[in-house]
Formats: structure tokens, sequence, C-alpha cells
């Protein structure tokens, strides 16, 4: 069990191997206690997972995977569930995450995307609005 109330599910290779890794998105880490977090569970081989950690600083809406500093890890990029901010985590190639760092402003996202490139972009949409915000990333962690 990862935690209660899961509202996603990304697979990807997050552990530097092959394996299909999984990334939660749920309300709490177990039994109730604590805020939404994303659940990293690392693939050990078929249907054998094994959960490495909870990260993010608050609740996510909408989260995807890429690799936005080009370290060749993926980051995980997601929206607060109140749409006030757009948090970015980056990725250590070992199924872990570093120090999220947060855009933060009302309207700014419901979901998110990410567009591949040199210079990764970040666009997010806005509910209620009809705004869509888009921002560089030059740097993602430490």
């Amino acid at each position: 069990m990862v935690g209660s109330g899961a509202r996603a599910l990304l697979g990807a290779p997050l552990a530097g191997d092959d394996g299909h890794d999984l990334l939660a998105l749920v309300d709490s880490a177990g039994g109730g206690a604590g805020s939404p977090v994303a659940a990293v569970l690392i693939n050990n081989g078929p249907r054998d997972y094994s959960a490495v950690g909870y990260f993010v600083p608050g609740p996510l809406g909408d989260a995807t995977l890429a690799d936005l500093d080009l370290d060749g890890d993926l980051d995980l990029v997601g929206t607060g569930a109140d749409s006030s901010a757009v948090h970015v985590v980056p990725g250590d190639g070992r199924g872990g995450f570093g120090q999220a760092q947060s855009r933060r402003a009302a309207g700014l996202g419901a979901s998110v995307v990410v567009l591949d490139a040199a210079r990764p972009t970040v666009l997010s949409f806005g509910p209620g609005s009809q705004q869509l915000h888009a921002f560089p990333v030059t740097r993602c962690g430490g």
C-alpha cells in the first residue's frame, strides 16, 4: 500500500535502469496521515515493486515527468491541487527526488505539460481562466 486516495499513476524509468517504475499521486502517505504526495515505487521485476519515498510539497492536481535540466534523469513537474502553483522537483536518477522549486500565482494551473527542446518549456493552463502560462526552465535542482 502506497497511500490512500490514489488519483493518478505515471510509469517511467526513474531508477536509472530499464524497468518501468511508478509514480502515484495519492491523497496521503497511508493511514490518512500526512498531506497529499507523490509516492515512488521502484520496479524489482514482474509485478514486484518497492516503495522508495514520498515527495512534493503539498497536494498535486496534475503531474508529468520530463528531463528539464537535461542531465538524463526524469524530473517531476506538477500543478498544485488548488491551482496556485507549479512545482518542479529534480529527479536523482535512483528513484528519488530533490528539493522542489515552486512558481506561485493565482490561477497558475490545473494541468501541466512540458515541451521538450534545447530549453524545455513548462506550459500550464489555469482553471476558470483563459490563460495559458508558459515559462522556460533554465535550471532544475542543485
